[in-house]
């Protein structure tokens, strides 16, 4: 089975203060804010979940990322249907 990890490459980054993080979030406390909602996905749980929660990102959301391990091979075969069904959110930019 496969599983699925969202998040970002940091969590502490000023200009995410009053947009991601509430305004009095100091910095001690937003890697426990952000690991709340950033976490291991299960791989039964819906794509549309996923996009639900990143919506809260609103016009800061850009480009997502779906990072998979090194040691996975190239596997149109398991590729294939994971990129029709990001075709689903067109308005959405992905990168694999």
């Amino acid at each position: 089975m496969i599983k699925l990890q969202t998040g970002t490459s940091g969590w502490v980054d000023k200009h995410w203060i009053g947009i991601f993080y509430p305004p009095d979030c100091n910095s001690n406390q937003q890697l426990s804010f952000y690991a709340q909602r950033f976490i291991t996905k299960d791989p039964d749980e819906p794509l549309s979940r996923l996009m639900e929660r990143a919506s809260g990102l609103q016009e800061k959301l850009g480009l997502i990322l779906f990072q998979f391990p090194q040691t996975w091979h190239i596997n149109i075969e398991r590729l294939q249907p994971f990129l029709e069904l990001l075709q689903t959110y067109p308005q959405q930019q992905f990168t694999v």
